[in-house]
This record gives C-alpha cells, sequence and structure tokens, in this order.
C-alpha cells in the first residue's frame, strides 16, 4: 500500500483515541465555538503531521536511491571505450531475459557505434521471437593484474545475424553503465600458485545410489591440473562461493553435447593454498557441480560454467568426506566465500605487487 495511506491511517488511530474525550467536552460545556476552535487545531496538527511524514518519507526515499547506484555512466564516449576494452579483452557478457529467467554466457564479437553483437554457446539456436526482447548483461574488464571491474546494463535484443560462426545475438548500446557486481558471490581468479590440486570426475554413486564418499579410491579423474610447463588437461579459471568456471581439454569430453547429457554434474576436487608457497597450509573441498552453460575457447578447451549442487563435509580427523550436504544457492558455501573475501582483500592490499 502506499506510503500516504499508511500515514492517514496512522493519525486516523491516534486522531480516533481522543475523538470520545473531545465530543464529550463538547456536550458538558456551552462554548460550542470554542470547542470547534479546538477540533480545528487538532485537526489542523493531525494535516501536518500527515504531510511531514509524507515528505519525510520521500525525502529519504530519494536519498537512498541515489546511494544504491552512484557509479552510473551515461557519457556516449566513456560507454564505448569501456564496450571496445571489453572486446579486446574477450570478455564474456552474460545475457538475462527478464522474464524467463535464462541466462546466456556470450563472446563479444563485434561492436558498432548502435550495436553489440555476441556469439552465445554452440548448443543454443536463436529463435526469433527473441528480436526486442529485453535483456540484462553483465560484464568486466581488467584494469590491471589483480582488479576488475564489472558492469550492468540493460538492452534489448535487435536482430539474429548469421555468419561464418553460427548464429548470432546483437544488442542494442545501452545508454547507461552501473557500476555493480553481478553475483551473488563475490568471484575471483586465483593465480596458480594457490591451487595446490584440482580434479574432476563424472559424479560417482555407490550401491545404493547415494553420492560417493571415496572419491578417490573409486575411479581414476577424468581431468587432473598438474603444475607442469606443459599443455594442462585441466585449468579453474574463477570461482566463488557458488560456482566456478574451469577449462578441460576438448579431447577428454567430446562430442560436447553427448558429455553433458551424460554427464549434467561433475565432482570436483579441489585444494586452495592460503599463501603461493607450497608449504603453506591449504583448504580441501569436494563439490558436486552442475554445469550451467560452457563454450569453447581458442586453445582447445571447452570452458564450463557449474554452480555447486552439494558440497561434501570432512572428517575433521582423516580429511575423508563424511557425508555430503546440499547447497543453498543464495548463501552458497561458506569456507569458500570466506577464501574468496580473504584473497580479494589481500590482493588489494599487495596492489602493485607482482602477482604470483
Amino acid at each position: 500500500m502506499s506510503t500516504s495511506y499508511h500515514a492517514f491511517s496512522d493519525a486516523y488511530l491516534g486522531f480516533a483515541q481522543f475523538w470520545p474525550q473531545i465530543s464529550e467536552g463538547f456536550h458538558q460545556t456551552p462554548m460550542l465555538g470554542t470547542g470547534f476552535i479546538v477540533l480545528g487545531i487538532v485537526l489542523g496538527l493531525v494535516l501536518l503531521f500527515v504531510l511531514g511524514y509524507i515528505l519525510n518519507k520521500k525525502f529519504r526515499q530519494g536519498g537512498e536511491s541515489q546511494d544504491i547506484s552512484p557509479f552510473t555512466l551515461t557519457s556516449r564516449e566513456d560507454i564505448m571505450q569501456i564496450l571496445d576494452s571489453a572486446w579486446g579483452q574477450g570478455s564474456r557478457m552474460e545475457l538475462y531475459f527478464r522474464i524467463q529467467g535464462q541466462h546466456l554466457s556470450c563472446l563479444i564479437q563485434d561492436l558498432t557505434k548502435n550495436s553489440i553483437t555476441v556469439e552465445p554457446p554452440q548448443h543454443l539456436k536463436p529463435r526469433q521471437s527473441w528480436i526486442n526482447r529485453t535483456v540484462i548483461v553483465f560484464f568486466s574488464i581488467r584494469i590491471d593484474r589483480k582488479k576488475r571491474l564489472y558492469y550492468k546494463f540493460d538492452s534489448r535484443i535487435i536482430g539474429l545475424p548469421v555468419d561464418s560462426s553460427g548464429p548470432m545475438i546483437q544488442l542494442a548500446v545501452p545508454g547507461a553503465l552501473k557500476l555493480e557486481q553481478k553475483r551473488m558471490h563475490l568471484r575471483l581468479e586465483p593465480p596458480p600458485a594457490y591451487i595446490k590440486s584440482l580434479k574432476v570426475w563424472p559424479a560417482l554413486t555407490d550401491s545404493q545410489g547415494a553420492l560417493a564418499k571415496d572419491i578417490m579410491h573409486q575411479e581414476q579423474p577424468l581431468a587432473e591440473y598438474v603444475h607442469s610447463g606443459g599443455k594442462p588437461q585441466l585449468r579453474l579459471e574463477d570461482l566463488s562461493g557458488g560456482g566456478m568456471s574451469i577449462s578441460i581439454w576438448n579431447k577428454l569430453i567430446t562430442p560436447i553435447d553427448e558429455f553433458i547429457k551424460k554427464n549434467p554434474t561433475l565432482i570436483i576436487f579441489l585444494q586452495l593454498r592460503d599463501q603461493p608457497d607450497p608449504d603453506t597450509s591449504y583448504q580441501t573441498f569436494y563439490f558436486v557441480g552442475r554445469i550451467r552453460n560452457y563454450f569453447t575457447d581458442q586453445q582447445g578447451y571447452y570452458i564450463l560454467g557449474m554452480q555447486y549442487v552439494f558440497c561434501a563435509q570432512l572428517d575433521p580427523d582423516t580429511g575423508k568426506i563424511s557425508r555430503w550436504e546440499q547447497v543453498d544457492q543464495r548463501e552458497g558455501v561458506e569456507e569458500m566465500t570466506n577464501w574468496v573475501v580473504q584473497k580479494h582483500l589481500q590482493f588489494y592490499r599487495e596492489k602493485g605487487v607482482k602477482e604470483p
């Protein structure tokens, strides 16, 4: 309900408490003129209260709305410069349809003064019904080796061109960009020196159909990150408290569509160091991640974006899995969120120091 409704309602309830006394006073005194004067004064005070309440509410709301997004760019020149930087850095644009809630991770392929052309995931077939659909778009640009800026804008789909690479999506260049972190969970690209171990399996179950607990002794991993000078099978692209992206050698999971259909979830074993020193302490995680999207890069890898579905609770004495717990999508995994936030703060304090 509206602010004015609540204000009048509150004023009415307060006035109603005193009306019996006022009314009784009118009947008990011959000075009816004086009574009406008193009544007029009371009503005037009530109206002043209501008007003050409404003005104060609007003033506070106006101040709050300005505080929500103080970093909004509307300069056409600045907007085009930032979009051009994103294109040059090969940044991905993540499109969210307002109605369906559908999410697409796309690569920028072309930029003009009026349009942004992006390439959707290869398995997706854009439909003509998308034309003029409104979308929310998130992307980021790197400003130095340790820091990214995250942007958000509203746009609409103005075309579905086709080139040699396949179907494309054409977006209208926005009139404003907002500095805003997209995700519910802060995301980090961890330097390789902080990754002690990374392994991936297809989801494994025991004889009862439950998620397996003795992962290491059941089956060889599908892929494993190895610290060496050669081409790794597996790489960690980024991670957060809610999910991660990995790059996996495409020959291991080709054809990709069949692989994902057969393996919609993967088990991830990850050990993260607290410091880049190999002898430092580390944290161990087991996740079941659902593949949300994928695309190819130019180096022979599939990049898989995954959302945590389950996280393993480990026995503090043995380090083995004691049970699997479902991950709340809004809350994420607290231990991972804490690690990511701590590293963000650490890298920020070390700004200007070469990243390990």
